[in-house]
């Protein structure tokens, strides 16, 4: 019923908002503002809802209901989800250890122009979802991670420390243009 009730909630929800939408024409991308202010909308409105599963004292065991995301916000959403907001990753960015393109995507692409990123050892377990309690084999396996990316430019400066208590992984996204894509 929980999980029910937050669909419903946010279906019923109308945002009035600038949202940054990508577009990608021809080879290129731009960024537009997408502004509805004027006529709030909710990100998808919720349909079918049909209790597919009920026990014998009444109490609802499965629900399924369909999720449309029918509206201009929407439709934008699910836009910049599949696009990742990101651009195209270069070709030789798939021959890089799993690791390093898991490492890429979860711990340095959600920062934008360049920005340094410094996340805490624990960040980077829990981001790559690594299990092992090996704090010395976590290590080099991140280690390994950001020798890679750098040598193939995808980020610079990379370095470890311990701070606080806490070894700490900084990096700086290399810009697009400084990047090696052969």
């Amino acid at each position: 019923m929980n999980i029910h009730n937050m669909f419903k909630s946010a279906a019923d929800c109308k945002v009035g908002m600038y949202y940054p939408v990508r577009f990608l024409e021809g080879r290129s991308t731009h960024n537009k503002k997408y502004n509805n202010f004027d006529y709030p909308c909710s990100f998808f409105t919720m349909t079918d809802v049909d209790c597919s599963k009920v026990s014998k004292d009444g109490n609802v065991l499965e629900r399924r209901y369909t999720v449309k995301f029918d509206t201009c916000l929407g439709y934008f959403f699910i836009h910049n989800v599949l696009s990742c907001y990101t651009d195209w990753l270069p070709m030789n960015f798939y021959q890089l250890s799993d690791t390093a393109q898991l490492y890429y995507r979860r711990c340095v692409l959600p920062f934008y122009n360049g920005v340094k990123s410094t996340l805490t050892i624990e960040e980077v377990q829990s981001r790559l979802q690594l299990k092992t309690p090996d704090t010395h084999g976590l290590r080099r396996v991140i280690k390994n991670g950001l020798a890679e990316l750098e040598a193939a430019t995808y980020i610079k400066n990379a370095k470890e420390e311990y701070l606080h208590g806490h070894f700490r992984y900084t990096a700086y996204k290399t810009p697009w243009t400084q990047m090696n894509r052969n």
